[in-house]
C-alpha cells in the first residue's frame, strides 16, 4: 500500500484530470462534436489547378501570378485575362466542390467557412464580372453554396451550372446543366429581394438589373451549347488535385522577384 503523501498526490492528479476532461467536453459540445478522423478542418481552402494563360491571384492584398498548387482562403481573389482560366478545387478533395473561372473574369472567395456540425459548410463566390462554371456535390443539411453578382444571388444544393455577369449592361445570366434546381434571387430590386425563381436542368435565365426575374421567361439551353457545357463541367470534375505550393515560394514582395 502506498504512503499517504503519494495517495494524496494520486487523488489530486485524478481530480485535475477529471476537470480537464469536463472542460474538453464543454468545448466540443459548443462545436456540436469533435471532428472525426479524415474530416475537414475549420479553416477551408481552395487549391488552384489547370492554370492556363494570364491568371492573377490576390493574397494578403498582393496581386501575383497564379500557379498550380497555390492555395487561397476566404477573401482572396482570382482575376483572369483575355486568354486565362483556372479551376479552383475546394478543400483539396478529389470529389469535392469546384469551379472554373473563365477568361476576363474577377471572382472573390467571399466566404469559405466550416459549420459547427461535422461536414457542414458555407461557400460564397462573388463574381465582379465574367463567368464561372460550377460543380457542387450534394450538400449536407445546413450547408449552402451561393454565387453572387452585383445584381443577383444563385443558390444550390448540388448541381452543375454557369453564372455570367456582364458589367456593361448589368445583366446576370444563369445556365443549369445537370440535376438542379438552382434558385435565383435579385439583389438589385429590394422590393423582391426575398422572391426566388427556380431554374431546372437544361434551362437558362437572363435577367437585367432593372427587371423582376419572375417576369423573365425561362428558356431551354440550345442543345449544342448544353452539350459543350456538360463537356466543360466534365473536364472541370476530372481536373486532378495538384501538390501544394507555398505562396512565398512563388512570390515574395520583399525579394524583388
Amino acid at each position: 500500500m502506498g504512503s499517504p503523501r503519494r495517495l494524496k498526490r494520486g487523488i489530486r492528479f485524478a481530480f485535475l484530470a477529471a476537470i480537464l476532461l469536463v472542460g474538453v467536453g464543454i468545448v466540443w459540445s459548443q462545436e456540436d462534436r469533435a471532428p472525426e478522423a479524415g474530416k475537414l478542418p475549420a479553416a477551408r481552402q481552395a487549391i488552384l489547378a489547370g492554370v492556363s494563360g494570364d491568371v492573377q491571384v490576390k493574397v494578403n492584398g498582393q496581386w501575383q501570378p497564379a500557379v498550380d498548387g497555390m492555395t487561397l482562403q476566404e477573401q482572396d481573389e482570382v482575376k483572369t485575362g483575355a486568354d486565362g482560366s483556372v479551376v479552383l478545387i475546394l478543400d483539396r478533395l478529389d470529389d469535392g466542390d469546384r469551379f472554373k473561372v473563365q477568361k476576363e473574369s474577377t471572382v472573390s472567395l467571399s466566404r469559405l467557412q466550416q459549420g459547427p456540425q461535422v461536414g457542414t459548410k458555407a461557400t460564397e463566390l462573388d463574381v465582379a464580372f465574367g463567368k464561372v462554371l460550377v460543380h457542387v456535390g450534394k450538400l449536407k443539411e445546413n450547408s449552402r453554396f451561393e454565387v453572387k453578382t452585383p445584381t443577383a444571388t444563385t443558390g444550390v444544393r448540388g448541381t452543375s451550372f454557369g453564372v455570367f455577369y456582364d458589367s456593361g449592361n448589368k445583366t446576370t445570366d444563369l445556365e443549369v446543366y445537370e440535376d438542379g434546381p438552382v434558385l435565383f434571387q435579385s439583389r438589385a430590386i429590394k422590393a423582391i429581394a426575398q422572391e426566388t425563381v427556380s431554374v431546372e436542368a437544361g434551362i437558362k435565365l437572363s435577367v437585367p438589373s432593372y427587371r423582376d426575374p419572375r417576369q423573365i421567361p425561362l428558356k431551354p439551353i440550345p442543345p449544342a451549347r448544353l452539350k459543350e457545357a456538360v463537356q466543360e463541367i466534365f473536364a472541370v470534375r476530372r481536373t486532378p488535385v495538384p501538390s501544394i505550393v507555398k505562396v512565398d515560394a512563388v512570390y515574395n514582395p520583399n525579394s524583388g522577384k
